[in-house]
Order: C-alpha cells, then structure tokens, then sequence
C-alpha cells in the first residue's frame, strides 16, 4: 500500500499514518478475496469495514492502489453513495481469483 504523504509529515507520524493506510488495503482485499463475486463502491466499503470516523477519501486512496496493482478493477456498475451521488463499484480482479473456478460447470 502507498500512504500519500501530501501533508509532509515525518517521523513517527510517518510511520503510522503508512501502517494505517497499509492496514486498510490488506482488509479492503481480505474482504474481496473472501467474498469474490461481490462488487461494492467506496461508500459501501467504509459503511461495511471501517468505523464511521474513517475519512472517505483514504478508502478511495486504498482503492486507488489496488486498482494500480491490479488486485480490484472498477466496474461499469454505478450505484448511489454518500449524499445519493453515483459511485462506480469494483470487484476483485479474476486474476486472484482460486484457479478451481475455471472447472466449475
């Protein structure tokens, strides 16, 4: 995960702040590895993983990232989010996807 440091913090602070944004990428892809059909939006994901004084904009920083590394992919599917606006859903990329699934009939 990348924290994106636009505040220059240093030290300590540093330190933490990259563990938390760490922290919330490994159970953003937890969530899509044990559930891997599913596709949900930034909104969805703070409402259903974080605590409800997590900031919306570092969900989508970790979702940002796992997009660039091709572990999520944003989807064509659109569904309404904070203040009703339209967010568009990811899912799981079919890449991590367990192999068993192409010998499913």
């Amino acid at each position: 995960m990348t924290y994106f440091n636009t505040t220059n913090i240093e030290g300590e602070d540093l330190k933490k702040a990259t563990e938390k944004a760490d922290a919330q990428g490994v159970t953003i892809l937890a969530h899509f590895k044990a559930n891997e059909n599913t596709l949900l939006n930034a909104w969805e994901i703070k409402c259903l993983l974080f605590p409800s004084d997590t900031i919306l904009t570092s969900v989508r920083r970790a979702l940002s990232v796992l997009k660039k590394d091709s572990k999520l992919d944003i989807t064509d599917v659109k569904r309404p989010g904070q203040y009703k606006a339209v967010n568009r859903c990811y899912k799981l990329n079919d890449k991590l996807k367990p192999q068993m699934d192409l010998f499913k009939d």
